[in-house]
């Protein structure tokens, strides 16, 4: 049913709140140049943007003349039978009856609102076909028989579209499906959504400077799965439009942050990119700022980026990942128990029992020997670590069980004893299953030197950038970064490689601090809802300046001055001003000022 929410979250159905449809053909129209704009909708749902499309262009229309707005104009093709008949009775009751004559209108619309799978048929170019099985609930859409009208003018001049978000690991018999038409053979790729499919076949359907406006979510601008995607619209469109949502909620029940993406079908244009950001009151929408991009600016890496750059990408030296080493922190596999676990191993566990990561009491209660203690190390979370700030001390510890420290647990009968309670658990993991390690070691421990020598310590998401040198040691899970100085192995022997005495880590810090680096990383990492994931593979790709040694010399003791511990009122002023001037320097670092 139409109104079945769990139907819809099922199948990524959300239809379009009506404000949003009215923003969408206000935007699109417009630029289309015809007199008579042939619109497609290839996902129409309960027939908002068609509605809003109709409404938009019958202000000038005399009541006598409105059949011509549907006459070759609007179309519709949904899955559903149910939306494609919602669809065709909202743009009738749009028409009044005095304006046409009533059959021939409902004729119209049943030709041009059709039910049917707008993906897996044959476009206007494509003359293959596959057979639909008995088990599809509607058929596939052959373009050029479905819409003859427009195949004969070349495409059309719309396609417009909320089109349904699904994810592969949720839908894959659908995905398979997908996989064997033509258009999956050519555009399917791993991680993908299947909006997607409906962005490759909407430009396929358009005529040669024809135009595409999708509501979308933006999650997608910086996704492996979305680089097909992202690199034909680089190289066969021209993207003339982009308001961003942000975290507004445009559906009922639903979050995340949404987009609306509007651009031509036309590898020549070169034009800039209007980028608006959008507030919400009472569902009128209002533009909170606006900003211009050029193509150059909005495409790295696979990547779509929507925000102006700052001009680091053309003052660095060198990237991150080239100078510096970056690993993830230990995978301890658990480090404590979670909810999920308790419901795998109900009454055994409880939520926070530490298993390879202990509290103070919880090392006390093990009453450890001599040959124990040693294998504690400080261990500090997430949370713990601040802007240039490591916790005072450690108020969590490691178990380092690794085949070098604990090949023989029997030497350490007070952790045997502790971990035998947690061992169903352990011993299903896939390296203890491999044989790799034995079952009361660390998942992965990396090299102990990671997290005993000089390096920055940096949380994976948050919502800003948060980087602290560390010279003591202390030990961080899996959601940490480490930067380190490069080093290698020759016979044991630690090498540097090579000497980094133009950039101490100190100074690295505070660059990675700055509000230069945050618009970096704003540009190039994940949005995860309010927070902002930067990856191991997203801070290699950093780019580093070229710096001097009387900024580097600057730098350094501002980094030190900020690490050192301050109390008082006047703590956070004078924090405040070592930001200030850790930014302006950077900023000129990079030519960003």
């Amino acid at each position: 049913m139409l109104d079945d929410r769990s139907h819809r979250r099922t199948f990524g159905v959300f239809y379009t709140p009506a404000h949003l449809a009215d923003l969408m053909a206000e935007l699109s129209i417009p630029r289309c140049e015809r007199d008579r704009v042939a619109i497609l909708d290839p996902a129409c749902g309960d027939g908002a943007l068609l509605a809003a499309a109709l409404k938009n262009q019958m202000g000038a229309t005399s009541e006598s003349n409105r059949l011509d707005l549907i006459r070759d104009r609007l179309f519709g093709v949904d899955v559903d039978p149910l939306a494609v008949a919602q669809t065709r009775r909202r743009l009738f009751d749009s028409i009044s009856p005095r304006a046409c004559d009533a059959d021939e209108l409902r004729q119209r619309l049943d030709a041009q609102i059709v039910c049917g799978n707008a993906l897996t048929g044959a476009d206007f170019s494509d003359a293959k076909r596959i057979a639909p099985r008995d088990d599809e609930p509607s058929p596939d859409i052959d373009w050029k028989n479905a819409f003859p009208q427009i195949a004969r003018r070349g495409g059309f001049d719309l396609v417009i579209a909320n089109p349904p978000y699904r994810r592969e690991r949720n839908s894959k018999p659908m995905f398979d499906r997908l996989a064997e038409s033509p258009l999956g053979k050519r555009w399917r790729t791993p991680r993908m959504d299947l909006w997607h499919y409906f962005f490759h076949r909407g430009l396929d359907l358009l005529q040669p400077d024809g135009r595409l406006c999708f509501l979308v979510n933006s999650y997608w601008t910086k996704s492996p799965g979305a680089r097909p995607l992202i690199e034909r619209m680089h190289h066969e469109t021209a993207i003339e439009e982009i308001v961003e949502f942000d975290t507004l909620p445009l559906f009922e029940e639903v979050g995340g942050r949404h987009l609306i993406l509007q651009l031509q079908k036309s590898a020549a244009a070169k034009k800039r990119c209007r980028l608006t950001r959008m507030k919400s009151l009472d569902d009128q929408l209002t533009a909170q700022h606006s900003t211009w991009l050029a193509p150059s600016e909005m495409f790295h890496g696979g990547q779509l980026i929507l925000q102006s750059q700052i001009p680091l990408e053309h003052a660095m030296s060198d990237r991150l990942g080239e100078r510096f080493l970056v690993r993830q922190g230990i995978a301890e596999n658990p480090p404590t128990i979670n909810a999920k676990l308790t419901r795998e191993f109900p009454d055994l566990y409880r939520i926070g029992d530490g298993v390879f990561v202990l509290t103070a009491d919880e090392v006390a209660s093990l009453e450890m020997n001599d040959d124990e203690r040693p294998l504690l190390r400080p261990y500090a979370q997430p949370l713990e670590l601040q802007r240039y700030h490591l916790p005072t001390e450690p108020k969590r510890f490691l178990l380092y069980l690794t085949p070098r420290t604990a090949p023989d647990l029997s030497r350490f009968p007070h952790i045997e004893r502790h971990l035998q309670r947690f061992r169903p658990l352990l011993e299903r993991r896939r390296e203890v299953q491999k044989g790799s390690i034995s079952w009361w070691h660390l998942h992965w421990p990396r090299e102990e030197r990671l997290f005993t020598q000089p390096r920055i310590l940096h949380v994976q998401m948050g919502r800003r950038p948060t980087f602290v040198y560390a010279e003591e040691p202390l030990f961080v899970g899996f959601s940490v970064n480490i930067v380190a100085e490069n080093f290698t192995r020759e016979n044991d022997r630690q090498l540097r490689l090579p000497d980094h005495g133009d950039l101490p880590l100190p100074v690295l810090t505070a660059i990675l601090n700055s509000a230069s680096a945050a618009d970096w990383f704003a540009a190039f990492a994940k949005r995860r809802g309010v927070n902002l994931e930067i990856s191991g593979t997203v801070l290699r790709r950093f780019p580093l300046p070229q710096c001097e040694p009387e900024t580097t010399t600057r730098l350094n003791e501002l980094s030190v001055r900020y690490h050192a511990e301050l109390s008082g009122r006047s703590a956070d002023e004078e924090h405040a001003d070592i930001e200030r001037d850790i930014n302006a320097l950077v900023a000129d670092l990079y030519g960003a000022r």
